[in-house]
């Protein structure tokens, strides 16, 4: 893991663990990569500007706008979590993969593997940071399922159930996103 988030109480001290993280990173010859890290100042609820946070001559960090965002483990972060923004971009990325992996040529028992094991980790991901409802999850369930009947993998007259029961039990096997995430969260 390369990822790191720092929090301290007075500028001083993230100057001072800024420093010991510097040293270790020394140590074990690794290098900060500037240009993903940024400092956010934030006193009383409010960001404060502090331009150029520096820990030695050539080593600045630049300072985060009330504006700005920066991306830790891949979510869009500043003083809070933009549910609204992480939700919609897990959708845009959802539906995406999806329609890849229905319009591939791979066997229909192959595209729901690769729905079970591509498309739905980018939903799953998101359900412990972001609120959910269970319309949101309904709908995309049904999403998927529309996208299925269009391109012929699924009956609109077949059995909603059946799609979710294992190959095992005579069911298509493919993840029910409601059940994913009452089971996450």
């Amino acid at each position: 893991m390369d990822d790191l988030k720092l929090f301290t109480s007075k500028e001083s001290d993230l100057l001072l663990l800024l420093k010991l993280t510097h040293s270790f990173n020394n140590d074990i010859r690794m290098e900060f990569g500037i240009d993903k890290c940024a400092v956010i100042n934030v006193n009383r609820g409010k960001i404060k500007d502090c331009n150029n946070f520096a820990i030695t001559d050539d080593l600045h960090f630049s300072s985060l706008s009330e504006t700005e965002t920066y991306k830790y483990l891949g979510m869009a972060e500043a003083l809070g979590i933009n549910d609204k923004n992480i939700k919609e971009n897990s959708k845009v990325k959802f539906m995406s993969r999806l329609k890849k992996v229905i319009k591939s040529h791979l066997s229909g028992g192959n595209k729901i593997r690769a729905y079970n094991s591509w498309v739905i980790p980018s939903l799953l991901y998101t359900f412990g940071i972001t609120r959910w409802s269970q319309t949101e999850l309904d709908d995309l369930d049904r999403r998927v399922r529309t996208l299925m009947t269009t391109h012929r993998m699924h009956h609109p007259r077949s059995s909603v159930m059946r799609l979710y029961l294992p190959r095992k039990d005579g069911g298509r096997g493919l993840l029910n996103i409601k059940n994913l995430h009452n089971r996450e969260v």
